[in-house]
């Protein structure tokens, strides 16, 4: 057992993972990177998952893809963040597989997007450019346009502000 130091002693303090009377001392978990101290050991808390663990992710993102008489018409409505990009990678994956001449990207019903949205739709465009596929994002809301804005992608990514051109068949 290790004993406390006395201010005056010479002696080592005790371990880090002891209390001042050498009990073991309780510690989080969950690491330091996020959130505030925990009041009772110094220790802070995680308010989001150690890499690893399982959780579930807030799924409000849906990607439906209709047919068009120029091609495949993707339309994503809800939140597109790092949870939920590869809803959206995965359906451009296997619409880039049919090798179409034209795909649309409808983003009217996108009510957020983060940085990694914004990497699905540039490696989209990188897609298509090797695979010699016409890529538009069709209807974009204000918050894709925002970020499209800020970032200077609007001027790389072609939007139209309607979907004439890709009206689904039947």
């Amino acid at each position: 057992m290790v004993r406390p130091r006395h201010p005056t002693s010479r002696q080592p303090a005790a371990r880090a993972d002891r209390d001042r009377l050498g009990a073991p001392v309780p510690r989080a978990r969950t690491g330091r990177a996020y959130g505030g101290p925990d009041q009772s050991h110094g220790e802070t808390q995680r308010s989001r998952p150690i890499a690893g663990t399982e959780y579930e992710p807030d799924l409000t993102f849906a990607v439906t893809a209709h047919d068009s008489p120029t091609g495949p018409v993707l339309e994503c409505s809800g939140e597109l963040d790092l949870d939920v990009a590869p809803l959206l990678r995965t359906a451009l994956g296997e619409a880039f597989a049919t090798r179409p001449a034209h795909l649309v990207l409808d983003l009217n019903g996108v009510t957020f997007m983060d940085s990694t949205g914004l990497d699905v739709l540039i490696r989209a465009h990188l897609e298509a450019a090797r695979t010699g596929t016409a890529l538009r994002l069709a209807r974009p809301s204000q918050s894709v346009t925002r970020i499209l804005k800020l970032t200077g992608t609007d001027q790389v990514l072609l939007t139209d502000l309607d979907l004439s051109a890709a009206r689904p068949a039947g």
